[in-house]
């Protein structure tokens, strides 16, 4: 009997665990970084957006911090890299327009 413990995530039109939330996230991500040499946070979820109801998807599973695991376990793969002390202003109504990280792509297919 296994006791690992499965977290799920709860929206308004979702329910996910965190594993399938989290290929959700590497998938968009790779989708992104193929088509984009730069890019944020913004881009991946509206790539995301094609899955599950963007707006829904960022406001449950925002407090996990998701999306920084995805985009560790990525970057480790060295497929993007963040770009150094250049940001974009977001803008996504959930950020507040603050400014994103910008990530590289190393797999771009333009």
């Amino acid at each position: 009997m296994s006791t690992e413990r499965v977290e799920w995530f709860y929206g308004n039109t979702f329910n996910a665990s965190r594993g399938e939330c989290l290929r959700a996230l590497i998938a968009a991500i790779y989708r992104t970084a193929k088509t984009n040499r730069l890019f944020t946070t913004d881009a991946v979820f509206a790539e995301l957006g094609t899955e599950y109801n963007e707006h829904d998807f960022r406001v449950t599973t925002g407090k996990s911090k998701l999306i920084a695991v995805a985009l560790k376990k990525v970057c480790g793969k060295g497929d993007i890299s963040p770009v150094p002390a250049l940001t974009w202003e977001s803008d996504s109504p959930i950020s507040h327009s603050r400014p994103k990280q910008v990530w590289q792509s190393n797999t771009v297919q333009v």
